[in-house]
C-alpha cells in the first residue's frame, strides 16, 4: 500500500482496526490518527494498540519512530515510567551501544531517564566496549577504502588513523 501524499478519503476501508494497526505498524502514523478520526474508534482499542506498537519499536530498536507515536499519539507518562517500558528501552539502549549508535543510545538515556547504575552495569560497559570497537573498525574500513579510491598505502592509512586516535 502507497502512503505518499495519500488520504483515507479516496480508499475504500473495509476494516478500519485492522486498516489503522497496519498504518501504525508501517510508519504512517498520519494516516492511523486519521484512521482513527475518520472511523471513531475506541480510545481504548487505540490506547492498546499505540501501547502494543510502542514497545515493539523500542525492542526492534526503532526509537525513532516509537519517540514519533509518542509525540502523536500523547502516550501516558505512566505508561512510559512503567517496568514493561522501562525494560524495552534498556533493551534498545544495548542494542544501540553493541552497533555503535552512541548518539541513538544518548537519546534513549535521556527520553526514558535511564539511572546511572544501569549505564554502570557490566552489561552496559561490554556493549559500550563492543560498540566501540565496532565503530572503529567501520570508520577504519571506510577510511581504507577512501584511501584505495585515491591510490593511499595501507600504511599510510593505518600510521594515520593510529596517529589521531592516540593523540
Amino acid at each position: 500500500m502507497n502512503f505518499e501524499n495519500s488520504s483515507i478519503e479516496n480508499k475504500e476501508v473495509v476494516d478500519p482496526k485492522n486498516e489503522f494497526v497496519f498504518c501504525l505498524n508501517n510508519g504512517h502514523i498520519p494516516g492511523a490518527v486519521e484512521i482513527g478520526k475518520k472511523f471513531n474508534l475506541s480510545e481504548d482499542f487505540i490506547k492498546e494498540s499505540v501501547e502494543k506498537e510502542f514497545i515493539s519499536c523500542l525492542n526492534g530498536g526503532h526509537i525513532s519512530r516509537a519517540v514519533e507515536i509518542k509525540s502523536w499519539f500523547k502516550i501516558s507518562e505512566e505508561f512510559v515510567n512503567s517496568s514493561e517500558v522501562r525494560e524495552a528501552a534498556k533493551s534498545c539502549f544495548i542494542f544501540k551501544l553493541n552497533n555503535g549508535e552512541f548518539s541513538f543510545a544518548l537519546k534513549i538515556k535521556e527520553i526514558f531517564k535511564i539511572s546511572e547504575e544501569f549505564i554502570n552495569s557490566s552489561e552496559v560497559q561490554e556493549s559500550a566496549k563492543n560498540g566501540f570497537i565496532s565503530k572503529l573498525r567501520r570508520d577504519y574500513n571506510a577510511n581504507i577504502e577512501i584511501g584505495k579510491k585515491f591510490n593511499l598505502s595501507e600504511d599510510f592509512i593505518k600510521e594515520s588513523v593510529e596517529k589521531e586516535f592516540i593523540s
